[in-house]
């Protein structure tokens, strides 16, 4: 779930500092080295942990600006 609202956090603007680029980069390649590792030893996230069904999950798009909800039925 950590790693799933760090994929979702924008990125920085391109006006700003190197540095801040560095980290973002840093903190996304981290990300995807640990879910690649739970993948390959076949680990599961704690239920505690889980982000929601992706079936729960609609998006919509307004003049190019999407919109993320969670749902039920």
């Amino acid at each position: 779930n950590a790693e799933m609202k760090l994929f979702l956090s924008p990125a920085p603007k391109d006006w700003q500092d190197e540095k801040v680029w560095e980290s973002w980069i840093i903190q996304r390649m981290e990300a995807l080295q640990n879910v690649q590792a739970r993948l390959r030893n076949g680990q599961e996230v704690p239920e505690d942990m889980k982000g929601p069904n992706p079936a729960e999950i609609r998006a919509s798009s307004e003049d190019g600006q999407y919109t993320v909800e969670l749902f039920s039925e």
